[in-house]
């Protein structure tokens, strides 16, 4: 008789019952499945496959509770006779880590020790494949159980099992339905809702499942967790919710993550929108104070990078006419001086501006000491440069494109860099000091050439990266050569007139 093990991965199962149930992917508590009954299904399919069979056990892979608790949903599977829980672990953005891994290590096992002869997975990972094959060599034979359809496996996977089975959709349905309410959220046990008489469950009404209203004690609670996350905000962070009024993306998950861990339960809906509530309150309280302090003007070397013109008012005062006649004039001035990069957006003077508050934000955060050595460092040093592009994304809410990134580290660089000094005096000064390194016959064959031969210019933009301490932008470079070749120039006429 052949001894048999199940392998679940609980990732694709839920996943794939969201699919075939919302035809979208879901949450786990939008899900509602009869435990006992998901058992007695799965069983009976092991049974169609391998008829005359012992089944050893089915292993449940899922991952744990960040806090190392188990959960009402793990707990209700552990009481189940024949299953038998596996964790993996979540890392701190809450992905699932090492359940592939412990799968693959349980079946090896047991083909090793000729605890099985068969084996069934419901899984569609091709991350499988290999302890499959491995399994498979040790004389085991493996079939697939998969949901909702033979496109939701990688076909990596079904190439490598002995056979693929689907897990019919009727038989899935009597175990899963729709959880419309909050209270709907675990998986169930006998009792824990009205059982129907039909194999499709009634819907549930809105008199057996109604939320319980929130206490007092739970909203100190999120009172709390709201005080405790605003404290933990950096001065750049506090002033992306402000600019967005709402929290981006990246410290929204922070909240939620540090306020489940707090409180020691998944949030509800409503604990979440009315932790964000407070959140949001609290931050716009705190910046109420500040609102009529008149920001601080920004560097006049900055003057070739920003739509300001020479002379013009203080930077707080062209924000604050940033919808006027002026400040369109501006932009265009600014592109004509600094032209995007080829790739970049055609707003990409706005995304300029405050590429630069950022930047400055960032300089200016700065210790005095850690300036210097920055002043002396070719480049941005990796752990601040992470910090730079996080405060940035935070302000932008979206990933930097390439070019943004390139813009934002000259920037810093410039400032750290070009405290007295704008732009053209500096690549000026390269020029010079590159003509000076320049023998006879190297000025004969740049003033011969049309432009500047590869190997000098090559040794020219080498210079001028070591003097600014980043790479040169392209016009930046078509500048710096056309002002060598005019000290080039300059210098031929000085000789002809002595």
């Amino acid at each position: 008789m052949e001894r048999v093990a199940a392998f679940v991965d609980a990732g694709y199962f839920w996943v794939q019952l969201s699919y075939l149930l919302y035809g979208e992917k879901r949450k786990r508590e939008d899900i509602l499945i009869d435990a006992p009954k998901m058992r007695e299904s799965l069983i009976a399919a092991i049974h169609d496959q391998f008829s005359e069979c012992s089944l050893l056990r089915i292993y449940w892979y899922d991952e744990r509770d960040p806090r190392g608790i188990l959960t009402e949903q793990h707990q209700a599977l552990a009481r189940l006779d024949d299953i038998k829980m596996r964790y993996g672990t979540l890392n701190a953005y809450g992905q699932q880590k090492g359940v592939d891994g412990l799968l693959m290590a349980d079946l090896l096992a047991l083909a090793q020790n000729r605890a099985i002869t068969s084996a069934i997975i419901l899984s569609g990972d091709a991350d499988l494949a290999p302890g499959v094959g491995a399994a498979q060599m040790l004389g085991v034979r493996i079939h697939r159980l998969g949901i909702n359809g033979r496109s939701a496996s990688s076909p990596i996977l079904m190439a490598e099992v002995d056979k693929n089975v689907e897990w019919p959709r009727k038989e899935v349905e009597r175990f899963a339905r729709k959880a419309d309410f909050q209270s709907a959220r675990i998986i169930s046990m006998p009792g824990d809702y009205p059982a129907a008489e039909e194999d499709d469950p009634s819907p549930l009404t809105d008199g057996e499942n109604a939320p319980e209203p929130m206490t007092e004690a739970q909203r100190r609670l999120l009172e709390l967790n709201a005080a405790l996350f605003i404290s933990s905000l950096s001065e750049a962070e506090k002033e992306a919710v402000n600019l967005h009024h709402a929290l981006p993306p990246e410290l929204d998950k922070r909240l939620l993550f540090q306020a489940k861990m707090t409180l020691r339960h998944f949030l509800s809906s409503e604990e979440k929108t009315l932790l964000r509530e407070l959140v949001q309150t609290r931050l716009d309280a705190d910046a109420a104070p500040r609102s009529d302090e008149t920001p601080a003007p920004f560097p006049a070397h900055f003057d070739s990078f920003i739509a300001n013109q020479p002379g013009a008012a203080p930077r707080s005062e062209a924000l604050a006419q940033e919808d006027s006649a002026q400040e369109s004039a501006a932009q265009t001035t600014d592109a004509e001086a600094f032209p995007a990069p080829a790739d970049e957006a055609p707003e990409g003077s706005h995304d300029r501006q405050m590429l630069l508050q950022c930047a400055t934000r960032f300089v200016n955060s700065l210790p005095e000491e850690e300036k210097t050595l920055l002043r002396d460092s070719p480049r941005i040093p990796q752990e601040r440069d992470r910090e730079l592009l996080y405060q940035t994304r935070l302000m932008f809410q979206r990933h930097l494109w390439p070019e943004e990134k390139v813009i934002l580290r000259a920037y810093v660089q410039s400032l750290l860099q070009g405290d007295s000094q704008d732009i053209e005096s500096r690549l000026d000064q390269c020029a010079a000091s590159f003509v000076e390194t320049l023998d006879a016959q190297e000025r004969k064959d740049v003033r011969e050439s049309y432009g500047i031969p590869s190997e000098l210019d090559r040794r020219l933009l080498f210079l001028s990266r070591d003097t600014l301490h980043r790479p040169l932008f392209d016009n930046e470079k078509n500048q710096l050569r056309n002002l060598v070749r005019q000290r080039l120039a300059a210098d031929d006429n000085g000789q002809e007139r002595e």
